[in-house]
């Protein structure tokens, strides 16, 4: 596999705000850290630059911990999990970053790390910035050409206590990352060569204290000498230098950031009955606005339009929203690349707003040119009561749970909870509210599917006079879920004749060779009469194909574009989808063969086993056009140059939820077995609009890769909820 090596200086996180706050255990006042943290790779390689989807990748699954004394009190999976502001105890604490996988030894994966430690005084700011490294110990091996004249072959091997690369000349940009073993800092080398007599050459060192965060640059040099052994000798040099000089940038552009103006924007502003204040908050980019939306429906009480777009707004309407208290202005800075909107909503506005007891909940929603897209709350509250009754977040409604919400609005030594029962019954549940600083929450499971539910925030025996309503999503399930309705031949069509299309598969492509790879099956099948077999074949027609995986897709093959005597498909992939199913299960049976086409694919050689493959996603893609139909996600294959295809692309940051799984070799017996793929949401706070299933009988066929007869039978899908 190619190397897939970079330099670069990423930016991965913006502003992170910890604001001090009383804990039960530790109550020593109040303060504020401005934390930034950056991932830096210093290693000057020249193979490829660090694509756009790994930069991606290490932004959304870096790890970030804030720790004391007790332990880690705060732990964030990516940039996207960092709350805008976060209430900490004023104290000592360490913060931790790290990004990339620890292994022993690699040629292609990175491990970075930083940690420092700071303190949160009462009343004060304490600024903290984070360069998160290289911690490896990284080896690069250079050979002088005159080796070649003298060596008939010669590698370098580098190794720990536990892991060994071996360098060749063949690869001599290769450069090594190795996590050295506690107590064990010994790296070594061993060059094994062999003359033109036929003669064994060996030389060995090592470099007993080697250090993290460091590049050891190892020279193998010929020196002519008057010694029978090759005419001279080899001389082994080592430089060592720290991994902290930057030499070069990439900027990463981030998702638009939503904030408050002395206010946490991602609780309630909360305010007595028409006592409410001038108030604003901010979207950060780093990229010019297209769309920064408002909407709620409670505007019209307020003179506003319910759904607005500042962005797009005329002069006219601008000064009608000024007129009512709202306005707003924009700055960007072009040499920061860094733009702020602020909206302010008056005082009059305010006071309009906080008349009645209740709760505006403001959906924001802000893209930039680079199409990167963020949701927002903004949820302003009013009431003379202890407690109030919230709306339910969009995001914490599942099929059988939910996160109710509320505010404290007047400290009390009452106990809190929330009531809570179908809508229409008479009998209430309680269950006991989690306070955390005004906001309160309660999780309750076991809620029945598809149903409204009603709840009430209540301080002792008073309840809050705003009961708020919810209701539950569907458990929906995959149309033809067990693979029964087919019609058709050359191509065949994975639903009933003049029927609805969900699944479709390659057979429009593979068509052009006479042949389907995608066919029902009435031999090997879980239920019903049909099951559904994928067969990985060399499609061809006079000699002249192309290899074609076995496939079936939630979506439409919408057409092969010719590239001489070769075919690149394009396929529209993903249905419309809005609930969020825990697991994909369903009835498989797998044979692998040997892969015999490669078409130079990185990720299989010829001779290996074949790879089978289901994987689902569900995601709230922005959609792409093609012939007149928008798609969640378009896929173009490209037999000649791979490179140059659009391919899935397993790191958007659309992805809400994903799980795959691979089938290394083949099934046990003649018959099928049950899978289970579980579904890791990625966001909670996001609901999905589509979902994606690709299933393979060869893994990397759209590199036109695998092997011939390679072949998987799929059976009575089914959709898992909790």
């Amino acid at each position: 596999m190619p190397k897939k090596y970079f330099k670069y200086y990423l930016t991965a996180i913006t502003a992170i705000l910890f604001i001090a706050c009383s804990e039960k255990d530790t109550l020593n006042g109040e303060g504020m850290l401005h934390l930034k943290v950056d991932v830096t790779d210093q290693v000057k390689v020249t193979t490829r630059s660090m694509t756009d989807e790994l930069q991606d990748s290490l932004q959304r699954h870096c790890t970030i911990g804030i720790l004391n004394e007790k332990g880690t009190v705060r732990r964030y999976k990516g940039v996207n999990e960092l709350p805008e502001a976060l209430y900490l105890s004023a104290g000592s604490y360490t913060a931790l970053v790290t990004a990339g996988d620890s292994v022993p030894a690699s040629f292609e994966t990175v491990y970075y790390k930083e940690e420092r430690p700071f303190h949160i005084n009462s009343g004060e700011v304490t600024n903290l910035e984070l360069t998160c490294g290289i911690a490896n110990t990284v080896v690069a091996v250079k050979y002088d050409e005159a080796l070649s004249s003298v060596f008939q072959t010669y590698k370098v091997t580098v190794s720990t206590a536990d892991g060994t690369l071996d360098y060749l000349p063949e690869t001599k940009d290769s450069i090594g990352y190795y996590m050295l073993p506690a107590g064990n800092t010994k790296l070594q080398w061993h060059l094994e060569a062999t003359m033109p007599n036929g003669k064994s050459y060996t030389k060995e060192g090592n470099i007993p204290d080697a250090q993290s965060a460091y590049r050891y640059d190892l020279s193998f040099n010929f020196i002519p000498t008057d010694y029978a052994d090759g005419g001279g000798t080899v001389k082994v040099s080592v430089n060592a230098n720290p991994i902290r000089e930057i030499t070069d940038e990439v900027q990463i552009y981030q998702r638009p950031i939503f904030r408050g103006e002395n206010f946490d924007i991602t609780s309630s502003a909360f305010y007595e009955v028409g006592m409410g204040t001038e108030l604003s908050y901010t979207v950060t980019s780093t990229s010019v606005l297209n769309e920064l939306s408002m909407y709620c429906e409670q505007f019209a009480q307020c003179g506003l339009p319910v759904r607005m777009n500042l962005m797009r707004l005329t002069e006219m309407e601008r000064g009608r929203l000024e007129a009512s208290g709202l306005s707003y202005k924009s700055e960007y800075n072009t040499g920061s690349d860094v733009g702020t909107m602020r909206v302010t909503f008056s005082d009059g506005l305010m006071k309009h707003i906080t008349a009645k007891e209740g709760t505006y909940n403001i959906i924001l929603h802000a893209t930039d040119v680079r199409n990167r897209t963020n949701e927002g709350v903004l949820s302003i509250s009013a009431s003379d009561a202890v407690v109030l009754t919230k709306e339910v977040a969009e995001g914490d409604i599942w099929t059988s749970k939910a996160v109710l919400r509320g505010g404290l609005m007047k400290e009390t030594s009452d106990p809190l909870i929330f009531r809570y029962r179908i809508t229409g019954s008479s009998d209430w549940k309680e269950v006991e509210a989690v306070l955390n600083g005004k906001e309160m929450t309660a999780a309750i499971t076991g809620l029945k599917v598809a149903t409204t539910y009603e709840y009430v925030a209540v301080a002792g025996e008073k309840a809050s006079s705003v009961i708020c309503r919810f209701t539950t999503e569907k458990a929906t399930q995959l149309p033809n879920a067990g693979f029964e309705n087919w019609h058709g031949s050359k191509p065949t069509y994975v639903y009933e004749s003049g029927g609805t299309m969900f699944w479709d598969t390659g057979n429009h492509g593979s068509q052009k060779a006479g042949t389907d790879i995608t066919t029902a099956d009435g031999s090997v099948k879980h239920g019903g009469s049909y099951s559904a077999k994928l067969e990985s074949k060399y499609a061809s027609m006079l000699g002249i194909g192309q290899f074609a995986a076995g496939n079936v897709f939630s979506g439409k093959y919408l057409a092969t574009n010719m590239d001489g005597v070769v075919g690149n498909g394009v396929l529209g992939w993903g249905r419309p989808f809005e609930s969020r199913p825990t697991a994909l299960r369903g009835y498989v049976r797998y044979q692998s063969n040997t892969v015999n086409y490669d078409n130079s694919c990185e990720f299989i050689d010829k001779g290996n086993p074949d790879i089978g493959s289901i994987f689902i996603v569900l995601g709230n893609w922005p959609g792409e056009t093609y012939g007149g139909e928008t798609w969640p996600v378009i896929v173009r294959t490209n037999y000649k140059t791979p490179g140059s295809a659009q391919l899935f692309d397993v790191n958007s940051e659309y992805i809400i939820g994903y799980g795959e799984k691979n089938f290394t070799s083949s099934t046990e017996g003649e018959g099928m077995i049950e899978f289970n793929i579980p579904v890791e949401y990625r966001y909670t706070n996001r609901k999905p609009t589509a979902i994606i299933i690709v299933a393979s009988s060869s893994k990397y066929g759209d590199y036109f890769s695998g092997g011939t007869g390679s072949t998987m039978w799929l059976d009575d899908f089914e959709l898992v909820y909790e």
